[in-house]
């Protein structure tokens, strides 16, 4: 089975890192180009931990974060409206924590390292064709039909790769010279 994952954000990494578990090596395609303007800090309340557990990455989560006990709930001008006890409310089901989010994004990488990720590649478009999607990706990267998981009724297809020009648009659009180009058959 063929899996595309796009968005390398905490959702994505962490989808990749639960499949590396069952023995499925995904891909990963996210229009960022790298992870250092992963903007803002993050708390991650006790049931994020249970994920972290899973994923065998809580103690890097530990290592990199800072303890969150108190939330502060500040106006428009930055002053403090009210403030949360959060260690005494929430302490009994375990840490709540707080880092950056390139940082979690880091060490969600990191707990499946070889899964292809492509970087600077944004999908624009998913067409659904039966049992199949087929992705159109930007900056002259492949177009890939990925199929889902079979059943009983719906066989296992090949998959098809084609490359595609430099054009984003699809074939027929001004601009691109209506050419596309001719499939060619690729074994996953």
């Amino acid at each position: 089975m063929r899996v595309l994952i796009v968005g390398a954000g905490i959702a994505g990494l962490t989808l990749s890192a639960l499949l590396r578990q069952k023995g499925i090596t995904p891909q990963i395609v996210d229009r960022a180009s790298d992870f250092a303007q992963a903007g803002y800090m993050l708390g991650l309340f006790p049931m994020g931990n249970r994920v972290l557990h899973g994923l065998g990455a809580f103690d890097a989560f530990v290592r990199r974060s800072e303890p969150m006990d108190t939330y502060a709930l500040c106006n428009g001008h930055g002053e403090t409206m009210q403030t949360f006890d959060i260690a005494s409310a929430l302490g009994k089901f375990g840490a709540t924590r707080q880092l950056p989010r390139a940082d979690l994004l880091e060490i969600l990488r990191d707990c499946a390292p070889d899964v292809p990720l492509r970087m600077g590649t944004r999908a624009t478009t998913l067409v659904e064709q039966g049992d199949e999607v087929e992705a159109f990706a930007g900056r002259a990267s492949a177009v890939s039909t990925w199929s889902s998981v079979p059943t009983a009724s719906t066989p296992r297809r090949a998959a098809t790769s084609r490359a595609r020009s430099r054009c984003d648009r699809p074939a027929g659009a001004p601009g691109c010279g209506g050419r596309r180009p001719k499939p060619r058959r690729t074994s996953w």
